[in-house]
């Protein structure tokens, strides 16, 4: 399919499903319209999965889908255009494929809740920050070890993770702060580094000493 025009769907009542695998379908119109494709229908769609060879998405294909929940965006998508999910105010949370933000359009995603979770590849972070600053809650995945530090004596002093370890980045760097009367004397297991920086291959944990 590479041209769908409004009303196609008309008379659907009882659609409420929806895998869009056209690769680059176009509804426009001309002279800067374009075509509703699902139009009175948007409210009752609660599923639509984009196949994995899709590159882009028709005008405002999604407008008005209020009752989405959920979203995954492959990878093969480049660019979101015009209002492309707009209003999809019940979506929950949306899965982003590709590890380079697409690009997006005007209102692309206005009316969705700006805290709604982006789950997106590891290393992506910056990407997606700078290009989907609509949204407040870019999420990549957890490393695969923790690290976690701890005082000998809260009373003389305490330890915390100042940098963590994420999943494309296995250096932290963590660090000790003594009370009043008491200095850092060294790390459980002898390290007398303040601030360290350790790489974490594996589930770490530290103990911060200190001495009068």
């Amino acid at each position: 399919v590479r041209e769908i025009l409004g009303g196609v769907f008309e008379g659907c009542s009882k659609l409420s499903n929806v895998y869009w695998n056209a690769k680059k379908a176009s509804n426009d119109a001309g002279d800067g319209y374009f075509y509703y494709i699902f139009n009175n229908l948007a409210s009752q769609i609660k599923l639509f999965e984009i196949g994995e060879n899709v590159e882009t998405l028709p005008v405002a294909i999604c407008e008005n889908m209020i009752n989405l929940k959920a979203l995954t965006i492959p990878a093969s998508i480049k660019s979101l255009d015009y209002h492309s999910f707009y209003n999809c105010s019940g979506l929950q949370h949306i899965n982003a494929e590709a590890e380079k933000a697409p690009t997006i359009g005007y209102e692309t995603f206005d009316g969705v809740p700006v805290n709604t979770p982006i789950y997106i590849p590891c290393g992506s972070k910056k990407s997606y920050t700078s290009k989907w600053s609509y949204f407040k809650n870019i999420v990549e995945p957890d490393p695969d070890y923790s690290i976690a530090v701890y005082s000998s004596d809260l009373n003389q002093g305490t330890a915390k993770i100042d940098q963590p370890n994420t999943c494309s980045n296995d250096e932290a760097v963590i660090s000790a702060t003594s009370k009043k009367g008491y200095i850092f004397k060294e790390w459980g297991d002898g390290n007398t580094e303040n601030p360290r920086s350790v790489m974490v291959t594996s589930n770490l944990t530290f103990i911060a000493y200190f001495e009068e």
